[in-house]
């Protein structure tokens, strides 16, 4: 309402047309509030169904992959389990008691080689410092 017309419905001394006046724009203005209220609610209620879906989704995917993993995890103890049964049984076939006289002699082999390529070693120091 104008402020033009204010005065002159206030001057004919009608107040309940003033009175009519607001509370029809407090209606109007409670209505679109209402409105907005109902868009806003709407959109809202759009968001969560959304984000539920999402939501059941990864949900879905985490049990998948969970369950993947404890597939590969069985596979994967069964075949560590199979390894040590290999490994044990390889090392007690091959050695234990039985491999520990050629072992030694192994060694003293190596240990020869050793003594003699330290000897030749040092007789071409002295050999080369006479020189």
């Amino acid at each position: 309402v104008s402020s033009k017309l204010m005065p002159q419905i206030s001057s004919r001394g009608n107040g309940s047309s003033l009175m009519a006046y607001q509370s029809m724009n407090n209606a109007k203005s409670r209505i679109a509030r209402e409105d907005r209220l109902v868009t806003e609610y709407s959109e809202l209620k759009n968001k969560t169904d959304y984000l539920v879906k999402v939501h059941d989704n990864i949900i879905h995917e985490t049990k998948k992959k969970n369950e993947s993993y404890v597939r590969r995890e069985v596979q994967l103890k069964a075949e560590i389990s199979h390894l040590k049964t290999t490994l044990e049984s390889t090392v007690l076939g091959k050695g234990g008691e039985d491999a520990m006289p050629s072992l030694r002699d192994m060694h003293r082999r190596i240990q020869a080689n050793l003594d003699e390529m330290q000897e030749r070693r040092e007789a071409a120091v002295r050999e080369h410092e006479h020189s």
